[in-house]
This record gives C-alpha cells, structure tokens and sequence, in this order.
C-alpha cells in the first residue's frame, strides 16, 4: 500500500469537505467501488481501499453535507468488506488485510458519530451486529475445532471489535448487559477457552499468521486513530479482560448519569465520564439501577470467580518467578472493578470478598505487583464508602497495610524506591478521600487518632522498618488533614508534626508535611504555618544551619505551587521582602564587602523570582504603604550589595529583572518641596552609616550611569542611591515594556518639588531609549502593535497635561519613538485619542472653571478617559493651540508614510462623529466637520478628501437605515445579502459583455464604473456597519474588482480596501489573504502583468503591413491594472510591516508567487509594475533583516529577487510610451527607487553574508543555495556566495543607471527639463571590471550576457561574448542577440561541432532569415538550414511583405535552397503563389535608358520557377488561379485598349474605359493584388477616370470589397484599426498604370511601413501612410490611392495661399478644438516622414507629391528618387528633410512653444526607436542591391544609409545628432529653393 498516495487522497478529501461548495460530483469521484450485486467475492485493491477510506475522512471532517448519500454507502462497503474477510474460501492473507481494512473502516464512521449524535444508534447497532456475527462463527468453529488458522483470523476481529466498541460507545440500555453476558458465556466454555489459548500458543511460536498480522499492522497503521485497536494481542487475558471492560462500562451508564446530575447541582465541574472509577474513590453516588438484579448478580458471581482464578494464577506465577503479562494483569484490574461496580448495583458485597482483598495486600506470603497492590486500595476505598458496615474494617485493613507494614514496603530494595512511595499515596489517599466522602467526625479523629499515637511511639533513632513506618504514617496524617479541611482535624496534625521539628532527625519531612498542609488549607492555616516557619529562618547564618536551609525550601515549594489563593501569595510575599529586610539590616556596612555573606540572599531572591512567575499578584499596581516601604528598602540594600547596572552578581540579574516587573515604583507620598528628602533621610537602610567610598561610588556611578551632563553637584549620597535605584529597577523593567512606571515618576508632585527634578528627566529619557531599543526586537509581532499602541495613546493623552514640562517631555518622547517607527502614525486608536483630544481641548475653551474633560465614553487602551484642564482662558487656548500644532505635524508626517491611509482615517473619524457605526466608539464633538476645515487647512481637508467622505457618509447612512428595516423584520438580512451579492457579480457579466462587444464604448464603461462604485460603497458600508461581517460578501468585493480587471474599477476598489482596512483594521488580514488569492489567479489566467506577451515585441517578429495605425492601442498599459494593485500594497505594507509577522508571510508569499517561474511580462507596459513590485520585494527583503527569527528567507528572498530583475534586461532593451509623459516618469521613479534600495543593500553586504553560516549545519535555505557548490566547502561556498552576491550587485546598478539614462533620453529627448531623479551622466562601473562583466553576467545568465555589448559599446565585450558564446553555445540558444552576435562577428562555427545547436535556435526574423540565404557559398550549411528552418516556421502571410527580396535571392542560389522555399511555399499557399509569381515578372526585364527593355539575366530562371509553381495546380487552386489572373489581365488590359486615345480628349477615353469596364464580370474570391486580405464583390463601372500621362495610359478604377474572412485578416493587435471597420464592405481605389517601373517605390513603402511598426511597437504617437504598390509586370503596377486627400500643389491651384490658411479653412480657428486635432495630426505625422525623408534621402519633394488629408495629416507620395538618385542628376535638395516655414505656421508657434518642442521631440525619439533595427533595414536595402533599381550605386549607398543612422554614438549623443538635423532642416533654402524651380518649370505652386 502506498502511504503517499493516501496522503494526497485524504488531503483532496479534506480540502473538500472544508470548501464552502461541496459540489457532489467531486466527491463521487471517491466512490470508485460498487458493491456486487450478486454476493461476488472481489478482492478490494489498496487503491480502491484508499478511496473508500477518503470518502469517510471527507464525513468525518465536513459538516455532514451529503451525508445521506454518502453514509449507506460506506455501512454498505463496510458490510461487505466484512463478510469477505470471513469467507474461508480466500487466501488468508487477503482476509487478514480486508479485516482490518473493515475496522479501520468502522472507526472512521465511530469518529464521525461522535460530532454527529443522529447516527451514534445506527453505527452501534452495526458494530453490534458485526460483533455477534463474529462470535457466533468463533462458538461453531470452536466446537468443530477447526484448523487454528481460520480461528486466529475470528478472534482478531473479535477483538478489534471489542477494543472498538469500548473506545467509541459509552451509552447501553439493559439489552446490552444480557447479551454482553450471552457473550462471554460463550467465552468461557471450555471447547471457546482451548481454542483461544491454542491461538495465543500458536502465534506466539511465530507462525504464518503472526506474519500477516504483522505486516498488515504495518500496512494499516495509518488508517487507525487509535492504535490499541490493532496492537491489543491475541490471548485469553485480553479477551477476557476486553468482555469485563465492556461488562463495567455498560454497569457505569447509571453511576455516570447519576454523577453528572450530582454535579449539575452542586455547580461543579463535571468529571470526564471516562473518570468515574476515580470520581467513586471521593464521592458515595446514590443511583438507581436500571439493571435486572439476576442478570447483574449473574455478572457478580462469575466475576468473583474469574477474580479468584486470575488471582490464584498471578500469585502462583510469581512463586515460580515467572514474568506476568500485562494483559493478565490488566484482566485481573478489569474484574476487579466488575465486582466493585456489580456490588454497587446489587447494593450487597461479600465478607469473604473484601477478605481476599485484604489479603493480597497483607499477606506475607503474597508481594502483589504494583498495579495489583493499587487497584485492590482503590476498590477498598470505594467499598468504604459505600458499605456503612465496612468502614472500621477497611480503615483498620488501611492502617495495617501502613503500619504493621505490607510486605509491599518490606521487599523493596530501599525506602525511596518509587513503587513504595506510590503505593504510600495510593493508600493514603484512599483513607483520606473515604473519610472525605463519609463526612464523619468521629471516624475521621478515631483514624487520625491511630496515626498520631504510632508517630509519638516512634523514637528518635529510626531505622529499617520504623522509616518505612514513620514515613507512611507522617503521609497519612498530612494527607488526612490535607484532605479534610476541618479545624479540629487541623488541630490534631500541626502539633503532631511541629512536635517532630523539635528533634534533630528528620526534620525536613515534617516540614514538607507542614507545608503541604498550607497549601491545602484555608487562609489562616496558611499564615499560622509561614509564620512559624519564618520565625525559625531568624538563624543568622544560612550556611551553617541545614534548618534554615530546609525553610527555605518550603518556601520555595509554596512559591512554585500554581493556582493558590492570590492571598496566600501575598502574605508569602509580605514575609520573604520581611525576612530579606530583616536579614540586612543585621548585617553591618563593612559586611557589604564580603560575598560569603551576601551569598544568603540568593535563594530568596529566588523564592521571589518563583512567586512571582504565577502572574497572579500585582504589588506594582496595587499594594498598601507597608509593602511599598518594604519593596523600596530590599531596592536599595540590592544597590548597597553591588547590584548596580548589573556589574556583580551576574547571577541576580534574570533573577531581579522578574522581580522587577512587580515592584510597584519608588514613589513617596506627598507635595510639599521637602517630603521626599525627608521620608529618604529617614529611610532605615539610608540612613546607617556607610564608608566615604561606597558613598563617593555611589554618587559616581549616578553622575556617569543617570545623569550623565546635568549638573548633579548638589546632589547628596541619599539622593544619588534614591536616582540610581529609580534607574536599574526602571532599566530592567524594561522588559515589560511599559513606560507608565517611569512617567509616573515625572507627574508625581514630590519628585517635581525636589532637587532631583531635572536629573530625573534626563533619568526617563535614558529610560525611555531603553524602551525603544528592546522595542526594535518585537517588530513586526502583534505583541508590538498592542504594546505600543498602549504606550503612545498614553503619551499622547500626557502631551495635553496642564503642567508644561509634562508636555515638553511626552512630545518630545513622540518624536523618539515616531521617528524609530514610524508606522505608529497610522495607527487608528491613537489618531483618534488625539482628535478626541483636541476637540474636546477646543470646547474647554468655553468652560469656566477646572473640570474633568471627558474624551470618550470608552477608554482606550485602559487610558483614563478624562483630561484635567487648568483655570484660565487664555491657558486653556495657549494648550489648545499647541495640541493642534502637534496633531498638524502628526498628520502631515502620517501623510509622507500613506497619505491614503491617513486620509481614509480621518474620513472614517468624521463619518462616526456624524453617524456612529454599531461597535465604534461614540466620540464627542458631533458637527466638527467644518471646524476640521478650519483647523487643518485645505492641504488636508480638500475637495477630492470631502467628495469621498460625502459618499461614504451617504452609503452609512443609507445602510443604516436597511440595518433598521432589518431590526423591525420589514426585510431579511439573508434577502439584502442575497441582493448585494447580485448586484456585484452582475457588474463582471455586464462589464465582460461591454469590453467584449465590437461597438464597445468608452463611455458606457465608464457609466458601468460609475454604477459599480456607489454599489461597492455601499457593500463596503454594509459590511463595516455589520458586527459579523458575512465572509461570501468580503470575498466579493475582494475578487468582483478582479475579475473585471480594469484600470478605473480598480482604483476605485483600492480606495474601498482602504476605507475597509481603517476603519476594520481587524478585516485587514483577510482582505489581504484574499487578494493574495486574487493576485495568484491573475497568475494563473495571465492576466495583466503576467500575459503571456512575455517577451517584447519586434516589429519584425510580427506580420509587417501597409494598415494605417490604429487610433487606440489595445495593449497600452495592460499591466495597469497590477500597477495600481501594487502601489495599493505597497502603500499598506507601509502601514501594517509593524503590526505582525503574519503580515510579513502574506507579502513574501505575495512576492514569491510573483517572482517564480518566470511568469512576468517583459512588455514595456509592465515596466513601471515590474519595478514597483521589486521595489516592494527588496523593502519587505530589508524589514526582514530587522527580525532575527527571519532573516533565514534573507537570502532565498534576495536570490529570487536578482534573478527577476536580471530577466528584465534578459531581452533588447525597449523605450516607453511617450503619449503618457506622467507614465514614463513614474517607471523612472520606480527604477530610481529600486536603484537606490539596491545602493542601500550593497553597503548591507556584510550583514546578508554573516546570515550564511546560519544555515551550515541545517536549513533548506542552505541547501537550495549550495546545491550548485556540492563540492566546495562551507568557507569555500561562503566565499563563494558573497562574491557573486557582490558581482551581481555591481552589474545589476550598471544596468538600472543604464535603463535610467535611457528612459531619461525618451522622456526629455532635448534636456530642456530638470531632471526628476538623479541619473549619473557616466558609468559608475569600474573600468578595469569590463574585461570580467561579461564572464560575470555568464554566471548570472548567459541570456543577460548576451543583451551587454548591445548596451555598452565596447569591443572588449564583444569579444569576450564571442568566447564564451563559442565554448557553449547551448547556453544562449534562446537568444536571437547571442546568435547576430556570432553571424555578425563571423565567427568560425564551421569547425566548432557545438554550434550543430545552430538548429535548434531561437527563430530571427524573416529579414534575417532571407539575408542568411544570401550569398550561399560564403555561408556555412547550419547557417543556411537554419535560415531555411525559420522561414518555413512563419505563415506565408507573414513572408508576403518580403517577397520583392526573396525573389531578388535566386540571383545568387547555386544551392538551390531559395528555389526549395519558394516552391514549397506557394504550393502551400495560392495568395503567395500569386505575389510572387507578379513580382517575378516584373522582374525579368529592366529598363534601358532609351526606354527600351533588356531581358534580365535571371529572366530564364523566373520563367521556369514559374512553370514550377502554375503547372502542378490542379482542382479550386487552378480554378482559383485562372480567376484571378483573367480578373486581373483583364482591368489592366483597358491600359492597353486605351493607348490609342492617347490624343484623344478626357471625356473621349472616360467613355472606352467605362465600355471596357462593362465588360469585366467579377467572379467569386478574386482580388486586387495590392490588398490580398480582401476579395473584391462589385465594381463601380462608371468609376474608371483616366490619369494624365504622355505616352502612357494610367487609370483609376474603384472596387467593392470585404475582409476574407475574420480569422484571415488577422493583423498584428498594435496595427488594428477599429473593429467595427474589420468586416465592413468597402469602396477601394486603385491606379492602374503601364509602362512605369513600381518596384523602387515598393521597396520605398516597405521601409516606411517598417519604420511605422516600429513606432506603433514603442508607443509613439506618429503617423505613416504607407500606400500599397505592387508590380505585376515589367513596367506595370498596382498602386492604392489615398482617400479624402488633396495635394498641396491642387492646393495652389484652387488660390489657397498657405498651408495655415488650408487648415484654417478646413478645420476652423485656431483656437478651436478641431484646429488643433488637426494640427496634432499634422505634427505627428510631419514628424515621421521627416524621419523617413531623411533616412531614405527621398527627394523631388515638390508640392505635387505632398498630400494632406481631411484630418490634417501630411503623407508623402511618389518615391521615384531615394537613396543615391535626385532628380536630373543633382542633389539641389541638399537638406536633412523639408521643413518650410508654412509647415511652421501650421504650428502658429514659436520655436521653444509646446507644438514644436512637441515635434522635435518626436522627431528624436523615432529615429533613437528605429536605430536599434538598423541591421534589419539595411539587410531590406541590401537585398535589393542587385535588382536594377536606378537607386542604387553600389557599396556606397549602403555605406551612406549605414552612417545616418550613427551606431557609433550613444543614445544621448544620437538625440543630440538628430537635434542638430532639424535646426539644419528648419526653413533651409535649398528647400525653398527647390520649390522655386518646380513652379518655374513645371508650374508647381508653392507659398513663399
């Protein structure tokens, strides 16, 4: 049997049956097994047996849910299980295991009747059944004498049965006793007893059965509760002794019933039931048996005979020296009490019985064993009592056994032996308790009688038998009178035993005696004996008198016996400090030298030190003047011995630091200037004469210990010893942490009128800093909490005491312990004790006399609840105004900590002065609202802080009056429960149908948050109102705010936590249990910051199109959600760090939860989150390290850490969203902080590495972290560790600088702001550590090596990354940087095997992958079959935008791997199949300069790839090939149909385009080539309108079409345009030209569509229309008009003056809203094209083709000059981009205003967003390079792209580079100039 899966299976169970939904179909699952119908015998298998047992686990610990289903399956399992274990036809062995298996069964059902009395009747019935089943069977076989085999099986179960029974069942009716006795009949036949001594002989030899039982006790032990069940044995004794069990147990139901009735009356604690015996030894219990008497006198006889036997046996046994059993002697115990309890029924007892009793324990020849000797005492002291006739007998059987003595005593090998003193109480108290319970005068002295006189005949000289005889007879008397609390029987023992101090023998007995005694007996008793004893302690010399040493002895026992009267620790105490006082006074001062001397009172400080321990009296609260004296003198004379600040006499000091914690304070009584010197003068101990140099000392130690710079010359000895003492008792009771002791001392009007006033102050401040550094220990604890709010509310209550040096003093105590810890500002008593305070100090103003303020009906923390205030107005204004000075400064130093928290307090203050909530304080001052305003100011009070009280006090209210309603039964409280919680989980449906919904709408979701913030108010306000706060309901406003994850929802549910957590602190933990459960979902599901958008984005790694850019960004702040969640708990981590180590788990679980498996997002928008969670991480890292039972997790929380924060660098490094400039500034913050918290740890690094030796002999911590130095040792590993520790560190604040100057860069690209944080200009790493930075970041993370070079441009890095890279290339197959890295650097991985892993590696690109194919024969063949591998990993759809590149391979594939890719991807993909097809025969010709066309070299090539691809189509891809191709060929064949109209007039060849336009018909699934994505269904037949051109014959023509399909169009989500848009039927333009070579403008629009994935990808707000264009012939093309657009040349044409005046006209003022709209989107996009002009060095930028459209973008068309070709030859637009002065107008701005501060800052922000993808963009140039384009002019214009974008430079320096090109482009003439020329040439309008 598996124990381990047991243990899952019983865990399932429980976690079930405690789940508040107990849903069945979980639980039926453990129903596995199916009871045969047809009495089939089926073996149960472990597993099966396992799930059955699991299921009667889940009913033992649910709450009875399904019970009904579940319980007659079990009794029905059970049953069966039963019957097979009988059935002789098995192996013995599978009967064995299905027999235990079936009791383990039965007592789980037992365990579970226990809770459940409803079923207790069913289950005894069935083990009834089971029970005389079993018997019966054992009877037949019996006679039969079958094999013992099959015999040994019955009667384990038997006995399993019985042992079951008597554990489990307690209550019989009559029925029971007869068959009980029917039973054991069957039992005691002779055939019943020879088998079962046959079975005891046979297992005992070791047979095959001993075997299986043994293994099955080892198998089923862990099913069993109670383990006698199985290891009870197999013989007659433990049969017999379980039946008499039974028997007893059954005859008890009516004692105990009796007895607890007995007890209900009498008010006393009621015995346990399994007790009654022991309750029968002290108690005569008159019951009536319910019992016939013949069947109860049956039980009797054959009781007395079985006792006769087995005591006949036992005896014998003992003569032969044979070992007893101990399951023959417990049958002999259990008959035994048969008897006893038959004979009470039966009210009747025989002589001869108690005569066999008496002689067991008198026989000489018999020594009985223990139990036997004490059970027979036992049953004579309950027969005593109950048998009036006995009485005298038994006491004088008693008295014997004592004192003749019982050869019990003789035999033993010495008089302390412990059987003799067990037997001794045994028999004593048996007398005693008899004599109790008979409540006989006369009997009691008769016995006591007999006792004294045999201790007055015992001599002084005793020996051998008269110890033993002396020492039973002093315990029967002590016992007696212990017993019997009676005056008379008082008065009988104490002289008996006094009289024995007298001698010189043995005294100590009679002392222990006379104390035992004290205990037992009344107040009086106690004193008389304390009093005696300390008369005899007057011995002046401890050392040499053993008596005073044995008193001092008693007095410790008295002192360590708990639970006594608190008044006999009080007179205890009264004669200890009495004695110590005594003793010194006798001692003279030069004895104060000799330590001998002094050693005496050690053991009565140790008395005291015992005394106190019980924590029941408390002198230091409350004691007369008598014992205030006394404790002050045994001060003193402690000072005098040497005690002083703890210099001698080490071992007094955890000694008099307990006494010190109740010692009340050494105040004097009176007010007058002189009363405290004159009561110390007058002191006696002071007063005597000391040497000159104890008195110099002890005026010394004060100056140097008290003191210390107050002036103290006027001090005398008296004083100085007075304010030392004050100081060591006050230093060590410390420990209580309590500071009223001290404060007492300064508000006592003696001491304030003495000459030791200032000294003491400067005392308490010595004191009080005490206090907080013991403090610092308990942080975190809720001991803290409750300590220090108790303290603090009394500090702050002195703080307005009328006398000013009391204020001075507790304020300036305030500011202490405010500054060592300052989440004592947020704790909710204390703020509102204060403003009790004030409110009630600015009513006093109007009372005219001195008067007890009241502040609250309550008190708080036990603080007085009433202040006293002084005579006088302008006193009473002047502690007014200070009072609200300090609660000003308190609040605002609140406000640096949580200012949420502060002001949820105070809203939660005012909301329960105006509608007090069931279960606050009712405070005073009701309306004080605006007096709040006036008294605190705007800065607290505003308008934000009153918008939420005024909601929260309307949700109160509004609740309160439901809680009325629900008081007068008008509504359920289940109904308005069962409403909120409605209302809340509709707002999750209501909100997921409105985000999921195509026309969602922002302002519906903003009303759905209105809505849900004034519900989960009011849920709130329920809840806080509610005293028993329904979990369900807290739960949901926990998890509803969750689940709608949301940004706005969760704002809104942090301030409701809040408003929940001040003003229930107590629901703090729950809150936060459940949001910690909450936050492990959002895990789980990947929602927010742990998306599965785990790495960051790549525009190329994503399908690259020519869509214009969404208005929204879907992913934009995804992790917001988690951002507010984490300043939420940051803000309260702040406020309960302090209040318990529980809230410490919930954190470092929360961070633990977080930071494994690598689960968060790496997106940019989760960087501020990211940051703000490690910065959260590393201060609950930091607060740990103040607790020394944590600081283990330091290390495992540290290394968690680290490794989190490397990840974030694990990837290319990306910018942020500057559309949200406070977003971007607070992720700088938040790296700061974190930055800052790891400087702090760097300098911590000594403290984290001495918490490593604490794990060297034991601790997981340890073993997880040196799991990978197994072979070091510990100072190895320790060495180890901290250098890595210090590697890490130096490498982590490198990057974080790094990240902050980059981020830095981003948000102010032109340094014109201060910067927020300070970020170092330079590296602060080492220069000389670059060599090892990398091989340091390759221990921490190959992946985070891999990222450095890119990062820190030095060769050094690169080279030692190629070695490392080289030497194990496995280790950085995930990253796509390590492997450019090693391409780049063209290492030699030809001869290195290990980049086989080349394969295997992380995919590039596309680009990348289709530059590997280039130029074959220099590459090595892993690189080109990994380059192969990753292009067929991507869709076909993905790879359409790189088809003009992939073409441009085959010009140089000998290899043929470039021809393989293409063919298989068309094969699998037609739309692919088409694009590459129309861009290969565009490209077989090239154009000459004449204009002729010259068949390209590779022209063969395309034409047989062609056939390749056409020829193997067959079915709907042929049919779909013809189709579209025809479709095609023939709306470009009007081009052709139209040349001889070329002289023809516009309306001329308008009509034949419009004839051949009729006669296109548009077939299913054709589209136009330049938008695949979507198939065209209509033609506007009467769109054709003819272009002008010379020679050529271009047109437009306008196309229906729509989305293929939803699932097909899928697009990057940051390119998405509006939803409602993505399947709407469309009408699309085309131009459809002829004779005109597309392809350099293809390759143009390429890079711009790359340039604006890249800027959507980083978040910025630019704009790039990147039109498509497709050649689908030599000289032909495909090419997208852009809609709703005019062209700045029409512009000019139609008389509009300026650009500004355009969109003055077009969009309105420019103050209006849509003016500047408008001019936003001007700005932005001007921005990106000029990043594009500049790149691509795009020329011919005349008005004609610069387009703007109807919402004021600007988009530049016509792309025949790029790169290395102007216009004519000369570069005339010699300038970085256009940027002309009406472009600047359009601004209206001056150049430092915000629209072209704004532009610029775009300009530079989008070319530092495409440097990084510099490779990527040249790889698409290079590509092209062979093509024919007349841009082109070799190796140079690479070289020239290359240096535009200035790689060498840093980001700082790049902003600078580009910042420098807009001053040079700013209204540059060229430009000017260029717009000059086309107007005089080709008529070109342009603005001057």
């Amino acid at each position: 049997m598996n124990h381990s899966t047991l243990t899952l299976q019983l865990h399932l169970a429980e976690v079930l049956a405690t789940s508040p939904r107990k849903e069945w179909k979980n639980i039926e699952k453990f129903m596995t097994f199916k009871v045969p119908e047809d009495n089939k015998v089926v073996i149960i298998p472990s597993r099966t047996q396992e799930s059955i047992f699991s299921l009667a686990y889940y009913l033992e610990k649910s709450d009875g849910t399904h019970v009904e289903k579940i319980l007659p399956y079990l009794i029905s399992c059970y049953k069966y299980i039963e019957d097979i274990s009988l059935n002789e036809t098995l192996k013995i062995e599978d009967c064995y295991s299905m027999q235990f298996f079936s009791k383990a069964l039965l007592e789980k059902l037992f365990i579970f009747a226990e809770k459940n009395n409803d079923y207790k009747d069913k289950l005894n019935e069935l083990a009834w059944e089971s029970l005389t089943h079993h018997t019966n069977i054992f009877s037949e076989i019996s006679e039969k004498e079958t094999v013992v085999s099959y015999s040994t099986l019955i009667l384990n179960g038997i006995i399993q049965l019985l042992q079951i029974i008597n554990c489990y069942i307690d209550d019989w009716s009559e029925e029971y006793l007869e068959k009980t006795n029917e039973i054991f009949k069957i039992f005691v036949k002779s055939s019943s007893l020879n088998t079962v001594h046959a079975i005891s002989t046979y297992t005992f030899q070791g047979s095959k059965e001993n075997l299986i039982i043994i293994k099955c006790l080892r198998e089923y032990k862990p099913y069993f509760d109670k383990k006698q069940i199985i290891y009870s044995g197999l013989s007659q004794s433990t049969l017999i002794g379980l039946i008499f069990k039974f028997l007893k147990k059954i005859l008890m139901t009516d004692i105990r019933q009796a007895y607890i009735e007995q007890q209900k009356k009498s008010d006393k604690e009621i015995t346990q039931e399994r007790r009654i015996w022991t309750a029968l030894s002290y108690n005569k219990i008159d019951f009536i048996s319910q019992f016939k008497n013949d069947i109860v006198s049956e039980i009797y006889q054959t009781s007395i005979r079985w006792f006769s036997e087995y005591t006949q046996f036992i005896f014998n046994s003992l003569l032969r020296n044979d070992n007893i059993a101990d399951q023959d002697l417990y049958a002999f115990t259990t008959v035994l009490k048969t008897i006893v309890i038959s004979a009470l029924h039966l009210k009747h007892i025989d002589d001869d019985f108690v005569n066999k009793l008496r002689k067991i324990i008198l026989d000489s020849s018999n020594v009985p064993k223990l139990p036997m000797a004490v059970v027979v005492l036992e049953a004579l002291g309950i027969i005593m009592i109950n048998f009036d006739h006995l009485q005298t007998p038994i006491s004088m059987i008693i008295k014997n056994f004592l004192i003749q003595p019982s050869t019990s005593f003789i035999k033993a090998e010495n008089p302390i032996n412990t059987n003799i003193s067990i037997l001794r109480q045994c028999a004593t108290d048996s007398i005693s308790l008899a004599l109790k319970a008979i409540d006989n005068a006369k009997l009691s002295k008769a016995v006591l009688v007999h006792y004294c006189d045999e201790l007055y005949g015992i001599s002084k000289e005793t020996s051998g038998v008269k110890t033993i005889i002396y020492h039973n007879v002093l315990k029967a008397i002590t016992t007696i009178a212990c017993h019997i609390n009676k005056k008379e029987i008082i008065d009988m023992a104490v002289p008996a035993l006094t009289r024995r101090l007298n001698e010189n023998e043995d005294q100590i007995n009679a002392l222990y005696c006379l104390v035992e005694i004290a205990l037992t007996n009344d107040v009086t008793v106690f004193r008389d004996i304390i009093n005696l004893l300390a008369e005899i302690s007057k011995q002046e010399n401890y050392e040499d008198n053993s008596k005073v040493q044995i008193i001092y002895k008693c007095f410790l026992i008295m002192a360590r016996t708990p639970n006594l009267p608190p008044k006999k620790y009080e007179l205890l105490l009264e004669i200890l400090l009495f004695i110590f006082v005594s003793k010194t006074l006798l001692l003279p001062p030069k004895a104060l030298k000799h330590r001998t001397r002094i050693n005496e009172f050690t053991p009565l400080l140790l008395i005291l030190k015992e005394l106190f321990s019980h924590d029941i009296i408390h002198p230091e609260l409350n004691c007369n003047n008598e014992m205030n004296v006394a404790f002050r003198n045994f001060w003193f004379y402690c000072i005098l011995l040497g005690y002083r600040n703890g210099q001698w006499f080490s071992n007094w000091h955890s000694i008099l630091s307990v006494i010190a914690r109740y010692t009340p304070t050494l105040l004097v009584s009176g007010s007058n200037a002189n009363s405290l010197e004159t009561i110390l003068e007058s002191n006696s101990i002071l007063r005597q004469k000391f040497s000159d140099g104890l008195q110099s000392l002890i005026k010394a130690e004060c100056a140097n210990v008290v003191t210390r710079n107050t002036d103290i010359k006027g001090l005398s000895f008296i004083q100085s010893a007075y304010l030392l003492t004050i100081y060591q008792l006050e230093s060590m009771r410390m420990d209580k942490l309590d500071i009223t002791y001290i404060f007492q001392y300064i508000l006592n009007e003696a001491t304030n009128n003495s000459g030791i006033t200032f000294a003491m102050d400067t005392l308490a401040d010595k004191i009080l800093d005490i206090y907080l550094k013991k403090q610092e220990v308990n942080i975190g604890t809720r001991e803290f909490t409750e300590n220090i709010e108790k303290q603090i509310g009394f500090i702050v209550t002195n703080a307005s005491h009328r006398l000013k040096r009391i204020r001075n003093f507790s304020r300036r105590f305030l500011e202490k312990i405010v500054t060592r810890f300052p989440s004592v500002l947020m704790n909710k008593k204390t703020l509102y004790l204060m403003l009790n305070i004030l409110i009630a100090l600015t009513s006093s103003m109007s009372i005219k006399s001195s008067e007890k303020l009241f502040i609250d009906n309550s008190s708080i923390n036990d603080i007085a609840s009433y202040l006293e205030v002084a005579d006088g107005c302008d006193h009473k204004k002047e502690l007014a105004n200070e009072y609200l000075g300090l609660c000003k400064q308190w609040i605002e130093y609140a406000s640096k900590v949580s200012s949420v928290e502060i002001n949820g307090l105070l809203q939660s203050y005012l909301l329960n002065i105006h509608i007090p909530t069931p279960g606050a304080s009712r405070f005073i001052g009701t309306g004080v609202t605006s007096q709040f305003g006036d008294m605190f100011g705007s800065k607290f009070i505003n308008s934000s802080f009153m918008n939420t009280f005024s909601l929260q006090s309307y949700c109160i209210g509004k609740i309160l009056g439901i809680r009325d309603a629900v008081n007068e039964n008008l509504i359920s409280e289940n109904t308005v429960l069962l409403q909120m919680k409605e209302k809340l989980q509709h707002f999750v449906k209501e909100y997921q149908l409105n985000t999921t919904s195509l026309n969602q709408s922002e302002v519906e979701v903003t009303k759905i948050v209105e809505k849900f913030t004034s519900e989960l108010y009011m849920v709130c306000a329920y809840i806080i109102v509610s005293e028993n706060v329904d979990k369900d309901l807290l739960q949901d406003v926990c998890w509803i705010p969750i689940q709608m994850f949301n940004a706005q929802v969760m704002a809104v549910a942090k301030a409701a936590w809040i408003w929940l957590m001040t003003t229930r602190p107590e629901l703090s933990l729950v809150i936060l249990t459940e949001l910690l459960s909450a936050w492990e979902w959002t895990k789980f599901k990947k929602r927010g910051l742990f998306s599965t958008n785990k790495k960051r984005e790549d525009p190329f790694m994503h399908r690259i199109t020519y869509t214009v850019p969404a208005k929204r960004k879907p992913k934009a702040h995804f992790a917001e959600v988690h951002s507010i969640w984490v300043e939420f708990l940051a803000d309260r981590y702040n406020v309960l760090k302090y209040n318990g180590n529980v809230y410490d788990k919930v954190f470092m679980k929360l961070i633990q939860i977080s930071f494994c498996d690598d689960a968060l997002s790496n997106s940019m928008y989760a960087r501020k989150t990211t940051f703000q969670l490690l910065t959260l991480g590393m201060r609950v890292l930091q607060h740990q390290k103040q607790r020394k039972d944590d600081s283990k997790f330091e290390l495992l929380l540290k290394k968690e850490l680290y490794e989190v924060a490397f990840s974030w660098f694990k990837d290319p490094p990306v910018w942020g969203d500057s559309n949200d400039k406070q977003t971007l500034e607070n992720e700088i913050r938040a790296i700061d902080e974190f930055c800052q918290l790891i400087r702090f740890d760097v300098k911590n690094n000594l403290l984290t590495m001495r918490n490593i030796n604490k794990f060297k002999n034991n601790g997981i911590v340890y073993k997880i972290l040196f799991q990978q130095y197994s072979k070091l040792s510990f100072d190895q590993f320790s060495k180890n560790l901290a250098k890595i520790f210090e590697n890490a560190q130096e490498i982590l604040l490198l990057l974080l600088e790094d990240e902050l100057r980059h981020l830095d860069i981003w948000y102010d690209p032109e340094k014109k702001q201060t910067n927020k944080v300070n970020i170092p200009n330079r590296l602060s790493y080492n220069k000389n550590k670059w060599g090892s930075l990398i091989s340091n970041a390759w221990n921490i993370s190959p992946l985070l090596a891999a990222e450095i070079p890119a990062k820190f441009k030095l060769p050094i890095l690169h080279n030692e990354l190629i070695r490392l890279i080289t030497s194990n290339p496995i280790a950085v197959i995930d990253s796509t940087s390590a492997l450019e890295e090693v391409i780049s650097q063209k290492c030699n991985i030809s001869n290195n095997y290990g980049f086989r892993s080349l394969l295997y590696w992380e995919h590039v690109s596309p680009i990348h992958a289709v530059s590997f194919l280039a130029n074959q024969t220099e590459k090595n063949p892993w690189e080109i079959q990994y380059s192969l591998r990753v292009l067929e990993h991507f869709p076909a759809d993905m790879i359409f935008f790189y088809v003009p590149q992939i073409v441009q391979l085959l010009r140089n594939d000998p290899l043929g791997y470039a021809e393989h890719y293409i063919l298989k991807t068309a094969h699998s993909s037609q739309l692919f199949a088409h694009q590459i097809i129309w861009n290969m025969k565009a490209n077989m010709f090239n154009e000459e300069k004449d204009g002729t066309l010259v068949p390209d070299k590779i022209k063969p090539l395309l034409d047989r790839m062609i056939e390749k691809i056409v020829n193997p189509l067959s079915g709907s891809d042929k049919e779909f090939y013809e189709r579209e191709f025809t479709f095609f060929n023939e709306v470009t064949g009007i081009s052709g149909k139209l040349m001889p109209f070329i002289k023809c007039s516009k309306p001329e060849k308008k009509k034949k385009i419009d004839e051949e336009m009729a006669k296109i018909k548009v077939d299913v699934g054709v589209y136009l080539p330049s938008n695949p994505d979507s198939i065209v269904i209509d033609i506007d037949y009467k769109s054709g309108i003819p272009l002008q051109s010379h020679a050529k014959a271009p047109f437009l023509a306008t196309f229906k079409t729509k989305p293929r399909s939803a699932g097909e169009n899928e697009e990057e989500n940051n390119d998405l345009s509006e939803e409602e848009d993505s399947n709407k039927e469309i009408w699309e333009s085309a131009i459809f030209k002829v004779g005109d070579d597309c392809r350099q403008d293809i390759l143009a629009l390429q890079l711009i569509a790359i340039f604006k994935s890249i800027f959507v990808k980083d978040g910025l707000d630019m704009y790039l229309y990147p039109y498509r264009v497709v050649a689908t012939e030599p000289g032909c093309g495909v090419i997208e008009c852009i809609p709703n657009s005019i062209s700045r040349d029409q512009m000019g044409r139609e008389k509009v003056n300026s650009l500004y005046d355009y969109y003055v006209v077009k969009f309105g003022h420019s103050d209006t809203v849509s003016y500047q709209k408008a001019r936003a989107n001007f700005i932005r996009s001007l921005a990106a094209y000029s990043i594009v002009l500049y790149m691509l060095q795009i020329k011919d930028r005349h008005n004609g083709n610069i387009m703007f459209d109807n919402e004021g973008y600007i988009i530049h068309i016509d792309f025949g000059f790029i790169l290395d070709i102007s216009p004519g030859g000369v570069n005339f637009e010699n300038v970085p981009f256009k940027l002309t002065t009406e472009m600047l107008e359009v601004m209206r701005e001056e150049i430092d205003s915000q629209p072209y501060e704004w532009f610029c800052e775009l300009v530079i922000r989008g070319y530092l967003a495409i440097r990084p993808y510099a490779t990527q963009i040249i790889e698409m140039v290079t590509l092209m390079q062979e093509s024919g384009l007349p841009c082109f002019r070799g190796e140079v214009t690479l070289r020239k792209l290359k240096s535009r974008f200035q790689l060498d430079l840093t980001e700082q320096q790049a902003a600078e580079f580009m910042s420098e090109r807009i001053k040079e482009s700013r209204q540059n003439i060229l430009s000017v100039g260029y717009d000059m020329f086309q107007q005089i040439q080709n008529e070109i309008p342009y603005h001057r």
